[in-house]
């Protein structure tokens, strides 16, 4: 079905996601952090497994469906798989630093605090 060997940039976009995927679950599991991603939110208040199973299927979708028409468009999808990795990177990054200043946690701490408040005035209604 293929030709040849995949590319570098399917590892490396492999490398990436199972990156992110792995320090996502750590720092969900110490309490250090939560998924930004509403969608992969969503999977992970079902479980780590279930988060994990995700990610990989997510991942490995797209990578199967690259290779296949990197047969018909070997430069394309080179160079599309080169910005997905430099864009990866560039998200993962800013994600991290903007999610983790000073400002975003005082904004998490504001937002907990207003949700803990209107669990109390539901619980008293």
């Amino acid at each position: 079905m293929f030709r040849g060997p995949i590319v570098w940039e399917s590892a490396a976009l492999s490398a990436l996601c199972l990156a992110d995927m792995g320090s996502t679950m750590w720092l969900v599991g110490t309490k250090m952090a939560v998924e930004a991603n509403p969608v992969l939110g969503y999977y992970m208040s079902h479980g780590t497994w279930v988060f994990a199973a995700m990610k990989v299927f997510m991942l490995i979708g797209p990578l199967i469906a690259l290779e296949w028409i990197r047969m018909r468009r070997p430069t394309f999808v080179r160079n599309m798989m080169r910005a997905g990795v430099a864009l990866y990177l560039l998200i993962y990054v800013t994600g991290v630093f903007t999610l983790n200043s000073a400002g975003a946690q005082r904004r998490a701490i504001a937002a907990n605090r207003r949700t803990r408040e209107h669990q109390v005035v539901r619980q008293i209604v």
